[in-house]
């Protein structure tokens, strides 16, 4: 098992796994034209090359086949960066993964001082793997997005 950076080489494999999992996630949550259309937008190759330049992606291999990725925002002037999306591959979560891409990212986040993400409330395995690693939730948000009601937590992990 190796965690690295993204380079564009992984990108189509980064792409594919986004698609998957966010398909998986979400089929109860918004409906597939809408996710099919967030997917094209976010995740077209030619999109994470750009995202690539101003934000930080790690990729976890396992005997050389990607199987998971992590995007996290650069830390801002505050101190604070964002997990922007994590996906590991279904057959590989719970073996501590997860963790390690998070950890590696505080690591490699200078001058670090918090992180935040924004999980869609149905998804309580993401929650509970956030909490877990020391996130702590601030506040439900309810967003009305083209005619859908979601439930968005906001979680907060802090150095101290």
């Amino acid at each position: 098992m190796q965690i690295r950076k993204m380079v564009e080489t992984d990108i189509d494999m980064v792409c594919q796994i986004a698609q998957k999992n966010n398909q998986i996630v979400n089929q109860h949550v918004i409906p597939v034209a809408m996710q099919q259309d967030f997917l094209q937008l976010v995740y077209q190759p030619t999109r994470i090359k750009q995202r690539m330049k101003n934000s930080l992606f790690f990729v976890l291999e396992v005997n050389g086949q990607i199987t998971g990725f992590a995007h996290f925002s650069y830390v801002n002037k505050q101190g604070n960066s964002e997990l922007l999306a994590m996906y590991v591959e279904k057959e590989y979560q719970r073996r501590r993964l997860g963790t390690q891409l998070l950890q590696i990212a505080k690591e490699e986040l200078h001058g670090i001082e918090s992180m935040t993400v924004h999980v869609e409330a149905s998804q309580v395995g993401a929650i509970s793997f956030l909490q877990a690693n020391g996130f702590q939730c601030e506040a439900t948000v309810l967003e009305q997005v083209e005619g859908i009601l979601l439930r968005t937590k906001r979680l907060k992990w802090c150095i101290t």
